[in-house]
């Protein structure tokens, strides 16, 4: 099937900024990261920036304003000791109002099993590093209707596009209880090329209804009926069609 399309990001505030400095950030490319940041912030326009430092504590939150305070900015970011390990659940900040956040991280929590407390929000998880745990990075980012950037797989204008649009998510699939067993994937995922569910079918039919949108909103949804006496699937419209696509 078609690939699915991508909504530009609008300027909003306020944006909500995730670094992860621990002595082990010693190992990401930091200056590569703070350039992507400031073309993403050129690109989004005027906008009020909260910054969240973290290691094993979070530091109160700073805040900025774009595009006035990029040079204040740029200053702070490159001067941040890199010091200590990482402990996510440091991250107390699901009711600070955000937009969109950004993560910078490996994703390594070195202390502690915890999760971190974010906003609803769309989240963006950017890493640099070579040895990153990119698992627990999707997670907190597809769960959220935003997506991981894995900068050690992308150039600086895949990630400037990607940083820039919102891509289209699968959010869930709902069916009667019982019907379906093993479904994955399981939790959202951004689509940005073709999408396939797969299942256990228990029942002797049923209907699946995939959730997609932006972000965590709903933007349609599609109904596949299933039986256990077909030996053929009927063919559904690519999810590009169902946006009303050429």
């Amino acid at each position: 099937s078609r690939s699915a399309t991508a909504s530009t990001a609008h300027a909003a505030s306020p944006r909500l900024l995730l670094m992860d400095e621990p002595l082990s950030a010693l190992d990401r490319d930091r200056k590569r990261e703070i350039q992507l940041l400031e073309g993403y912030l050129r690109r989004l326009g005027p906008c009020t920036l909260r910054l969240a430092v973290f290691r094993n504590t979070a530091e109160p939150l700073k805040t900025f304003a774009m595009p006035q305070d990029a040079a204040a900015l740029r200053a702070h970011l490159e001067a941040l000791p890199l010091d200590g390990a990482t402990r996510l659940e440091a991250l107390d900040l699901a009711s600070e109002p955000a937009d969109e956040t950004l993560l910078f991280s490996d994703g390594l929590a070195t202390l502690g099993g915890g999760e971190p407390r974010l906003p609803a929000a769309p989240l963006l998880a950017l890493s640099s590093a070579q040895a990153a745990d990119h698992g627990r990075l999707r997670a907190l980012s597809e769960g959220r209707g935003g997506e991981l950037l894995n900068l050690q797989r992308l150039s600086d204008a895949e990630a400037a596009q990607a940083l820039t649009t919102r891509p289209l998510a699968f959010l869930r699939a709902t069916y009667p209880e019982g019907s379906l067993s093993e479904v994955h994937p399981s939790q959202g995922q951004a689509v940005r090329g073709p999408f396939g569910l797969a299942a256990r079918l228990i029942a002797e039919r049923t209907k699946v209804t995939l959730h997609f949108g932006f972000g965590t909103t709903v933007r349609f949804t599609q109904v596949i009926d299933l039986d256990a006496e077909w030996t053929w699937l009927p063919i559904y419209p690519a999810v590009g069609e169902a946006l009303g696509e050429p």
